[in-house]
C-alpha cells in the first residue's frame, strides 16, 4: 500500500484484499477497518454510484452482519443495491446478489416478511 500512496485506486484494491482475507481469517474488526479504506479511496475517486464503491458497501455489509451490527450492514447493502441497479438494471446477478444480502439482514433483525419480499424480488 506504501508504494502506490495512501488513497490512490491501488491502495484502494489493497486495502479491499487485506479486508477480504482478514474476514477470511475471522478478523471481522480488522477487515471493515481495511475494507472502510478502501470505500474510501474509491468515493474519492469514482464516486458513491460506482461499481466499484457498489462493491465495498456490499463487502463492508457482509463483514458487519459477521459482527451483528445488522442495521449498519442493512444500510450497507440497500447503497450496494442502488449502485447496481442503476448500472446493471433490476434483472442481473449483481442486483439479485444485494437482494439476498438485504433479505438475509432483515431475517437476522427478525423482519422476516421483508426478508422475504426482498428475497423474492430476485
Amino acid at each position: 500500500v506504501a508504494h502506490c500512496g495512501e488513497g490512490s485506486l491501488e491502495a484502494a484494491d489493497s486495502h479491499h484484499s487485506i479486508g477480504m482475507t482478514l474476514h477470511k481469517l475471522g478478523r471481522y474488526d480488522d477487515a471493515l477497518a481495511a475494507k472502510q479504506l478502501a470505500l474510501q479511496a474509491r468515493v474519492a475517486h469514482h464516486g458513491e454510484g460506482s461499481l466499484d464503491t457498489a462493491d465495498s458497501h456490499q463487502s463492508i455489509g457482509i463483514t458487519l452482519l459477521e459482527l451483528g451490527r445488522y442495521e449498519d450492514a442493512l444500510a450497507a447493502h440497500r447503497l450496494a443495491l442502488q449502485a447496481h441497479v442503476a448500472h446493471h438494471g433490476e434483472g442481473s446477478l449483481r442486483v439479485a446478489d444485494s437482494h439476498h444480502s438485504i433479505g438475509m439482514t432483515l431475517h437476522e433483525l427478525g423482519r422476516y416478511d421483508e426478508a422475504l419480499a426482498a428475497i423474492i424480488m430476485i
